[in-house]
């Protein structure tokens, strides 16, 4: 772990684990409620903003504010070192071709596959930019 965060001070490891924990308790309390549950035919709505708002926020964040930016540096370091860590899940490919092979069903191993593939194809390249 200090590899990937050489420079993070205490605090800001115990800020983080707050906030990734209090959202993960929002998200389970959410499940247990039922809040999750859709009519069939109705898009995912609450799901989507669950999964998709903290990366919105971050990703919001990090481009408006410099600060944020430090800090988040703090905790990791050299971004394109973490980054390049990623090009490892060319082997995602292994998803497709037990798919092909009727080893894992389609419905999960076709888009974890490929979704792999794609991230590890283009984590260097994210890298450089």
């Amino acid at each position: 772990m200090a590899l990937l965060m050489p420079r993070a001070s205490r605090t800001n490891v115990v800020l983080i684990a707050y906030v990734v924990l209090t959202w993960f308790m929002l998200a389970l309390s959410g499940s247990i409620l039922g809040t999750f549950v859709q009519k069939q035919g109705n898009p995912p709505l609450v799901f989507g903003l669950t999964v998709g708002g903290p990366v919105i926020l971050f990703v919001a964040t990090y481009l408006l504010s410099g600060a944020f930016r430090r800090f988040v540096r703090t905790l990791i370091g050299d971004p394109w070192g973490i980054t390049t860590l990623q090009a490892y899940r060319v082997i995602g490919v292994v998803f497709v071709v037990l798919a092909s092979r009727n080893v894992l069903p389609a419905v999960f191993a076709l888009p974890a596959g490929w979704g792999d593939i794609f991230i590890g194809v283009t984590a260097p390249l994210v890298a450089l930019a």
